[in-house]
């Protein structure tokens, strides 16, 4: 696919590599997010890659040391009966080299799995050999794995990179590049295949988002079927409670009692569970603006993740059918309700995009919801965020209709904010976040004023 940005994480790695000394760099994140493409773009023709799987360690070793030959005329001459003989030869033979070389190791989890001794090999050789040529590269889709082999205390490799990269899912904006579609369009595109590159991919093969859908989605043959599956294999011991948990809050269960009442379990069960997923990156933990996270009992859960969300809050319930080869009665069936699906996309975005920003020459802290429970005022709030002067108090509602009544959107606004004891004495500045509008009011926002 045609490669979209990471121009900060390119310069991070060549800036790394161009060091003196020889460096060691830990590249991870989720599947699907660009980790191989990025490399493609530092890749050098003189470089060593190797891509590990799930063979034997001897076999891995073989396979590594032919790819080290096509740099390293007669390297995989030699038979390594272990990983520290592999490493040493190298060494040993780069010594005699001018220039040094980049060693990327991809899913280097794989290894440690058939070889958990591999991270204090390699440690004992980056300390041994401080004046190395070499740099050490490695790159890993599982992100548990990838912790407790360079970034926890306990690991042999902890404190020995020089650089530590998380490759996240892209912003909007890059798929709004990448599909060459308006802002509009594009929060309806980002709700369903989010910020991960290579759905992207995928989704380009298709007209519209309709079809993309029911092929890539909806279809018990498609690509992105058992994707979650996929994702889940390498990160999660037991699949099922993580399915359970999604299944259950994407169908509208935030809060957690709900959660376990849904599922039989004690509250108190759940935290590690649910903890796991928002390490990585699949759910997320929202407080009411104003509330401190330590001490609030105020929580709700979200899926974070907008393909994970749209497979568990459409596919999962409709797999029966879909097993059938229903796919066109199934999508008939979640049509009419896309457009909340991307009015809550749109929310998030907008939260996203007023943090840190400048909006109405005034620049705002993190923006989040705002919400009291029944028993009080029982008041929502789209979005609210202080001013860093903290002078300033923006509140916003988010809509998605081809048509909304502004004048009386943001009457309703201005009168349910009046019932928020600590905005008083504050500048407010109230806003609409619209999906489109006619009125032209600095105040109203539509997804051209974010998403450029």
């Amino acid at each position: 696919m045609a490669f979209i940005n990471r121009e900060k994480e390119i310069k991070l790695i060549k800036e790394t590599l161009k060091r003196k000394k020889s460096v060691l760099i830990v590249i991870y994140g989720r599947r699907r997010c660009g980790k191989s493409t990025l490399i493609q773009n530092v890749f050098r023709g003189n470089d060593i890659y190797f891509l590990a799987d799930e063979s034997e360690s001897t076999l891995q070793r073989k396979l590594l040391s032919e790819s080290i030959s096509r740099v390293i005329p007669g390297f995989s001459d030699v038979n390594y009966p272990d990983w520290n003989s592999l490493f040493s030869n190298l060494n040993n033979v780069i010594r005699g080299y001018n220039n040094k070389l980049n060693f990327y190791i991809d899913e280097f989890p794989y290894l440690v799995k058939t070889s958990p001794e591999l991270p204090s090999v390699l440690q004992r050789h980056i300390d041994l050999n401080k004046d190395s040529k070499i740099n050490y590269i490695i790159i890993g889709s599982s992100q548990q794995m990838m912790h407790s082999i360079a970034l926890e205390r306990t690991s042999p490799l902890y404190g020995r990179s020089d650089l530590i990269l998380k490759v996240e899912p892209m912003e909007i904006e890059y798929l709004k590049e990448f599909l060459k579609c308006d802002s509009v369009k594009s929060v309806e595109e980002y709700s369903v295949f989010g910020g991960v590159p290579r759905y992207w991919e995928l989704r380009k093969d298709y007209g519209t988002l309709e079809e993309a859908i029911k092929k890539l989605i909806l279809d018990k043959n498609g690509i992105l079927y058992n994707e979650p599956a996929s994702l889940f294999r390498d990160e999660i011991r037991t699949h099922y409670q993580a399915h359970t948990l999604l299944s259950i809050i994407a169908q509208g269960s935030s809060r957690l009692s709900e959660i376990a009442s849904r599922m039989n379990k004690d509250a108190t069960q759940l935290s590690n569970p649910l903890n796991l997923l928002m390490e990585l990156g699949y759910i997320k933990r929202e407080i009411p603006f104003g509330e401190n996270i330590k001490s609030t009992k105020k929580t709700l859960y979200r899926i974070e993740d907008n393909f994970i969300n749209f497979y568990y809050k459409y596919l999962v319930p409709n797999k029966s059918e879909i097993e059938l080869g229903l796919t066109d009665i199934v999508f008939e069936k979640i049509k009419n309700s896309l457009p909340v699906l991307y009015s809550g996309i749109w929310e998030n975005v907008v939260r996203k995009k007023v943090s840190g920003s400048e909006l109405f020459g005034i620049k705002w802290s993190l923006a989040s919801r705002y919400w009291e429970s029944s028993k009080n005022s029982g008041i929502e709030i789209d979005i609210m965020a202080e001013s860093v002067d903290k002078k300033s108090i923006l509140i916003g509602e988010v809509k998605w209709k081809d048509k909304t009544d502004s004048e009386s959107e943001m009457e309703k606004l201005k009168e349910k904010a009046q019932k928020i004891p600590f905005i008083r004495n504050r500048n407010v500045i109230y806003s609409l976040f619209l999906k489109q509008s006619i009125a032209k009011n600095k105040f109203i926002i539509t997804p051209e004023d974010l998403i450029y």
